[in-house]
């Protein structure tokens, strides 16, 4: 092989255009990955040009991760709020002080501006909301008056700098409990309101208010409101509710969605989805939630407001799945440092985030993707079904990623992203071309010194590693037949903001179980438990994907033979599996399946597993059945050392020619993955290998 050389880097990702929806996936991962005719023939020559792109991001499992410094501490009383970045990239905040709205505006905010200084602009109702929204020519005031039961809007066409005379948009029968309001694409605008259990929107139409707000279709879902927060995300309003639910009277923040034409029709609701939850007899209040998008990808907040023993206000903030569907579910709420009754107010820049309650202003910059790539001296990349690992060695020559996160790699940091894309110098001129791409979460970032070279050392995780850092602060539960275990596994990686991609084998998307999740147990923990009777098993790349090993997969790759991948090095291994016999334990009732053939030549090995789901003949017998098919496909029986393979994924079917081993076309799959990259030089000879853990079919 030729000396290693890295291509270029790939283009940046970008963000789908406002409106736009990630296609439904597939049920089940395609069997191998697409590459390009000339990647896919310089692979298998004897000479090669090495590729590896590298990019550090500010975000996690491919939603943006503010990291929150606080701008402002001041003595302002705790009251509602209200925040915009205005088209000139002001900062405009507003407040109701006890009865009397009031505006901030700073021009250049900064670390260092001035956000003490307010104006009143009106007397209002002491204690009731209050909303923010603003598009390029405009920004929209909203609040209420008349003993909360008049709604007033005033707009300002200078950026916050002066405010219209209010205008009277409706008068309501009860008290107004919470307000939001959000623009459109096109400039119209939509005000957002709880009266009772109703939430009602009122659209603003080329400059036309309605002439009454229109009740939502989820009021019999609800005991009580207390906020509401909205946003646009570019087809439909996300909206965030909090209050009780019906009949358990349950506290509960909920995330849904009100149709404007793209995924629903204009003014359907959907589902309402749960966010955080309390019980009715807890001391817990939820209120003041807030919303924004990070592309096509809610991020919400709320206050949690604990009354009993250790009393505190919180803020927490949590987010969708990559979708932002209307039936995505929400990462765990993570605390914030904020501490209000009345919850906190975020707004957006192309460059920066906002959190403000009045005596308190946080920022998060959003700073671009940086690529690593020139700057790689190695790379390992370890994958199983159940962990994904890589290390980075990077000159680091002049200290250039000292205290990283710095102004030169502003998105390198733990808790970031790494992208990771292998390949190979094939395309015209040389260009690189890649194959697949990982993208893990960095976990440590260190440095050093070898051989008198300064380096800064990487290194990154996948999904089940990052399941593993997250532990419900409270039990959860479901009753049977009440969600699939499907269902069930996504919302446990959901919870840790981790993507699902397809649902799994026909079981896994039918089959409810009751199923229980103790407080401070890992998600992964909790996975596992799931899937000790599925067949399907995922694959932790960038996300969760699901692959369902069939015994007659037609093969992915073909190595050995002329014109086929080469092969580096090859063993095979012949010994009896850990288990040769599966028990399926259910409730009432039990299923065996067996190896006989291993049983006959080495006695038996059992395997108990225990389903409580498996209350009927059928289940049992199916549960056995993917139990023992599970460890079949996972069961180690060689390893296969070649070039390497850009395209080749975790359980992809390799065929293997070898006239010396007597293997002509012979099947395997792939149940382990390892790369390495050595630029090479000095005393490191340049290197670009796979090894596969090879198992059954």
């Amino acid at each position: 092989m030729r000396a290693a050389r890295l291509g270029g880097a790939p283009p940046p990702k970008r963000h789908p255009p406002l409106g736009a929806r990630r296609p439904p996936c597939e049920r089940l991962c395609p069997m191998a990955i697409a590459l390009s005719a000339t990647l896919s023939a310089h692979q298998k020559n004897t000479a090669r040009r090495p590729a590896l792109a590298v990019t550090a991001a500010a975000t996690r499992f491919g939603i943006e991760h503010p990291r929150w410094t606080r701008y402002y501490t001041g003595a302002e009383a705790d009251a509602p709020t209200a925040v915009v970045v205005a088209n000139d990239g002001s900062l405009v905040r507003a407040r109701n002080n006890a009865g009397a709205l009031d505006w901030s505006r700073v021009a250049s905010p900064g670390s260092g501006s001035t956000y003490s200084s307010w104006t009143n602009i009106v007397a209002i109702t002491s204690g009731s909301a209050i909303a923010l929204a603003a598009k390029t020519t405009e920004l929209l005031l909203a609040y209420v008056d008349n003993v909360s039961l008049t709604l007033k809007v005033r707009t300002s066409a200078d950026n916050g700098v002066s405010w219209s005379a209010a205008t009277t948009v409706v008068t309501e029968a009860a008290a107004i409990a919470g307000m939001a309001v959000a623009y459109r694409p096109n400039g119209d605008a939509c005000l957002f309101y709880c009266v009772g259990t109703n939430v009602k929107s009122l659209r603003r139409v080329a400059g036309v208010w309605a002439a009454a707000g229109t009740a939502w279709s989820r009021s019999g879902s609800v005991a009580t409101l207390t906020g509401v927060a909205t946003a646009h995300d570019g087809g439909d309003f996300v909206v965030i509710v909090t209050g009780t639910a019906v009949t358990t009277t349950h506290k509960r923040v909920w995330g849904c969605w009100m149709g404007d034409g793209a995924v629903l029709v204009s003014n359907a609701w959907s589902t309402l989805t749960s966010v955080a939850e309390a019980d009715s007899l807890s001391t817990v209040t939820f209120i003041g939630p807030a919303v924004m998008m990070l592309g096509l990808q809610p991020a919400a907040s709320y206050a949690h407001k604990e009354a009993g023993s250790v009393a505190y206000n919180r803020e927490y903030t949590t987010h969708t799945d990559i979708t932002g569907f209307p039936t995505a579910t929400w990462s765990e709420p993570a605390p914030h440092e904020a501490a209000s009754a009345f919850g906190m107010s975020l707004a957006k820049s192309t460059t920066g985030l906002w959190a403000v309650v009045p005596s308190g202003v946080w920022y998060a910059s959003r700073p671009a993707s940086v690529t690593l790539t020139s700057k790689i001296l190695s790379a390992q990349f370890e994958q199983t079904a159940s962990s994904t690992k890589a290390r980075i060695t990077l000159d680091n020559t002049g200290g250039v990623f000292n205290a990283a996160p710095n102004a030169t790699y502003p998105s390198l940091y733990p808790g970031g992203s790494l992208t990771l894309q292998p390949g190979y110098g094939s395309g015209t001129a040389a260009a690189a071309e890649f194959g697949v791409s990982y993208t893990l979460t960095v976990e440590r970032i260190s440095y050093g010194r070898e051989d008198g070279r300064s380096q800064c050392i990487v290194e990154a995780s996948g999904p089940w590693e990052q399941l593993a850092h997250w532990r419900p602060p409270q039990a959860w539960q479901t009753a049977g037949a009440l969600l699939t275990r499907a269902a069930i596994f996504q919302r446990i990686a959901n919870r840790a903001g981790i993507f699902v991609n397809g649902t799994g084998s026909a079981n896994w998307t039918t089959d409810k179980p009751a199923f229980a999740i103790p407080a401070g147990e890992t998600g992964s923990e909790a996975a596992a438990r799931l899937f000790t009777v599925e067949s399907s098993i995922v694959i932790p790349g960038s996300d969760f994907k699901y692959k369902n090993p069939a015994a007659g997969d037609a093969a992915d790759w073909n190595y050995g033979g002329s014109g086929q991948h080469p092969i580096v090095a090859l063993q095979l291994v012949t010994a009896p599996a850990a288990a040769n016999w599966v028990r399926l334990q259910g409730p009432d009732r039990y299923s065996d399946r067996q190896t006989l053939a291993e049983i006959y030549a080495v006695g038996p090995r059992l395997a108990l597993v225990r389903s409580l789901d498996a209350g009927t003949n059928a289940k049992a017998d199916a549960y056995a059945a993917n139990a023992i098919r599970r460890r079949v496909v996972l069961e180690q029986c060689g390893e296969l050392r070649c070039p390497l393979d850009a395209g080749a994924e975790l359980l992809d079917v390799i065929a293997i020619t070898d006239t010396q081993l007597g293997l002509s076309a012979s099947k395997k799959r792939i149940i382990g993955l390892r790369w390495r990259y050595e630029r090479g030089g000095g005393k490191t000879p340049a290197r670009y290998e796979s090894t596969y853990t090879l198992g059954g079919l």
